[in-house]
């Protein structure tokens, strides 16, 4: 059964190698020359050289790189959609899952191993994925946090995790409607409904935010925070808008607050408030989110299987 299973999807195996070469392939053309870029990882560093250049010339030569990364993001979804769904869609529709079945071999036993086969060749993508972004965001992670942008998403657990369950969603998807393409179409909007409203609204909230209350602006949140809301304020912790510190120790005409500015603003009584997550919480939340993920894949592939068992025919 096992031999069956892999002959089955050795096409999507074979995608799936392809598309780990072509990442490990852009990770290292563009990874090795960022490490090479003007003394290295030391000068992006906050205990950096005064000799060495500024952050700003490193993120003006490779900062449109991240915009690249961030469609990475969409590789558990296509996963999900393009083998998840048609994974127990295509054999019911076809009706092929009955002449297995006649080969005296149970529905449990063909289940099972479809599922574990599938799944934990997802998980070895989504590692492989990790390593290679994490190694390859280890500059960007140097000069901002792992929280921001694609860091958090792409490395650590959470890749693993988003391919798993965007698996276990289209595997159950397509056990329910029976066929390819509504299996395929149900799992876009629904893997979605999970995870942005995790990303933007749960992701922030797992453990309480720390806040910071500084004189003057910028700063107040210690190197590598994930800072969540920033504003000015008044002494009585009234907030202060931007138009208004700018009336008081800006340049009114051109609307801009300059750095050397502080001063007035401490002068004036306004400080800056800073919420924020530490950089030392960043694997408390990977291992929160990715939990998240692992409870809902268990359930909807404990679901499916029970789906298969007691509903198809």
């Amino acid at each position: 059964m096992t031999w069956v299973v892999w002959r089955q999807h050795r096409a999507e195996l074979f995608g799936m190698a392809m598309l780990l070469a072509a990442i490990a392939v852009f990770v290292a053309g563009t990874g090795i020359p960022m490490r090479g870029f003007e003394g290295g990882l030391a000068c992006l560093s906050v205990h950096a050289a005064p000799s060495c250049p500024g952050q700003g010339d490193f993120e003006r030569a490779f900062g449109w790189l991240t915009g690249i990364v961030g469609w990475f993001n969409v590789i558990p979804l296509a996963i999900g959609v393009f083998i998840g769904g048609p994974l127990l869609g295509r054999e019911i529709e076809r009706g092929t899952h009955r002449l297995v079945w006649t080969q005296s071999v149970t529905r449990a036993r063909w289940i099972g191993v479809k599922l574990a086969l599938v799944c934990m060749l997802a998980i070895s993508v989504g590692a492989a994925i990790a390593g290679l972004m994490t190694w390859w965001r280890q500059p960007f992670d140097l000069i901002e946090s792992p929280f921001s942008g694609a860091g958090f998403d792409m490395e650590g657990l959470m890749p693993a995790a988003y391919v798993l369950f965007a698996l276990a969603l289209g595997a159950a998807a397509g056990a329910i409607t029976r066929k390819v393409l509504p299996a395929m179409a149900l799992t876009l909007p629904a893997f979605l409904a999970i995870r942005l409203p995790v990303e933007f609204w749960l992701r922030p909230h797992y453990l309480a935010p720390l806040t910071a209350v500084v004189r003057g602006s910028g700063g107040g949140a210690p190197a590598g925070a994930w800072v969540i809301d920033n504003g000015l304020i008044d002494s009585a912790g009234n907030p202060v808008y931007a138009s208004q510190a700018t009336q008081l120790c800006g340049n009114p005409l051109t609307g801009s607050l300059p750095r050397s500015a502080d001063a007035c603003l401490s002068a004036h009584g306004i400080m800056e408030r800073v919420v924020y997550q530490p950089l030392d919480r960043f694997w408390t939340f990977q291992f929160i989110e990715a939990g998240i993920y692992a409870a809902l894949s268990l359930a909807l592939l404990a679901f499916t299987v029970y789906w298969v068992r007691r509903r198809i025919r």
